[in-house]
This record gives structure tokens, sequence and C-alpha cells, in this order.
């Protein structure tokens, strides 16, 4: 048993012993004389109240655990990023109107395994907004920028209409992608490969969600003159 739940039975052993014990005395001062009486019956209730304030207190303060899907709305967190990515490309292939992004990888996973579905939803309506590194200052990224322009020109005209890609000035972002009222947030480890990456899901629309939508609307407009053609 750890530290935590030894702490919580002897917290609820405490209040029940002083339970037992206001009701104790709060019964036998009705078998007093007047004087002790009284004095016995406010001990009884000072016990008992000690008692309800305590078991009350452990309940809903000291106890209470934060919604994170209600308050925040965090949906889940990722070990890796690529867990994501069924449920989003699902999405992107099937239903998806819009997709934002602020990526480093030039969306290599989506473009080399979705290619031909991901032109046919362009074809069909979906909208792109992506946000690359003006300056990435690695050569990696340097080549997934170069990756993500040459399949940005690789598409038709109308496709083409469909895809909005800004550089950014800056220092890389971390990583956002958002598919209608999902949204992917993580960072970039050093070391480790973006697929292998801790990232969050949010809900959108949240209060968390809205945080780095705002973000990302912000340097959106500040990007307007980085647009590639």
């Amino acid at each position: 048993m750890n530290d935590v739940v030894k702490k919580s039975k002897v917290d609820e052993l405490v209040h029940l012993v002083l339970l037992l014990a206001g009701g104790v005395s709060l019964l036998g001062s009705y078998f007093l004389p007047p004087g002790l009486k009284e004095i016995l019956s406010g001990l009884g209730t000072a016990l008992l109240a000690s008692a309800i304030v305590g078991f009350l207190t452990k309940r809903y303060v000291t106890e209470r655990k934060p919604d994170l899907r209600k308050e925040w709305g965090l949906i889940n967190i990722y070990r890796k990023r690529t867990d994501k990515d069924e449920e989003m490309n699902n999405r992107i292939k099937t239903t998806a109107e819009k997709v934002d992004g602020i990526v480093q990888g030039g969306l290599f996973a989506l473009r080399n395994n979705q290619d031909v579905k991901l032109k046919e939803r362009l074809e069909r309506g979906l909208i792109m907004r992506l946000l690359i590194p003006k300056e990435p200052h690695d050569s990696r990224l340097e080549d997934a920028n170069k990756g993500l322009r040459d399949w940005y020109h690789s598409l038709t005209k109308n496709q083409k209409r469909q895809v909005t890609i800004r550089e950014y000035d800056g220092i890389p972002q971390e990583m956002y992608f958002r598919v209608d009222d999902l949204l992917a947030v993580g960072p970039y480890h050093t070391w480790i490969d973006g697929p292998r990456t801790v990232t969050y899901l949010f809900d959108a629309i949240s209060t968390g969600g809205k945080i780095y939508t705002n973000h990302f609307d912000k340097l959106w407009e500040d990007s307007e003159g980085g647009q590639i053609h």
C-alpha cells in the first residue's frame, strides 16, 4: 500500500472516530445533570461538526481532480505521434472540410501514405492551410520544406486552389495539426523523430484548443507575405 493510500485510510479512520465520539457524547449528555449536560453536549456537537467538515473537505476539496476533458478540452495524450494518425487520417479521407498545420516534417507521412486520396479530397473541396519555418536552420527541415513545396507544385491547378502554404519568421514552432474540430499538438524533441514524440489531442473549440488555434491564426495572419506560389 503506497503512502497516499495509507494517509487516506488514516484520515477516514480519524473522521470515523470523531463521528462516533461526537455521537456518544451527545447521547451521554441526556443522562447528565444540567451544567455537565451542556458541556458534554457542546463537546459532542463540536466533534460531529469536525468529522463532517473533515469528510466534506476531503471528499470535495482535497481529493477533487480536474476534469481535463471538460475544463480544457483535452481528449487524449499519445505516447507516439503516429498513434493519433488513424482517426485524423480517416477524417481527411472521408468527411474533413479543413486542415490547418504548423509542420516541420513536410507532412511526409500524410503525403506518402495518402497521396492519391488526399488529392481526390482536394478536388472535392478539402481546404489546407500550412505553415512552415522560413529559415529552418537545419538540413533535415530544409529537405522537408522542399519536399512539401515539390508536392504542392505537382498538384493540378484545381488542387492548388485548395492548398495555401506560408513561411513564417521566427524559431520553429511545436507541431500543430487541426482537422476540423480535432487538434493535435506536441513538441519536437531534438533526438527523437517526430512520429515517436508525445502528442496531445484537444477539442479545437475548447479552452485549451483555442489557446493553440488563436496562436495559429495570429501566425497565419503575420505570415501573409510569405505565401508560396
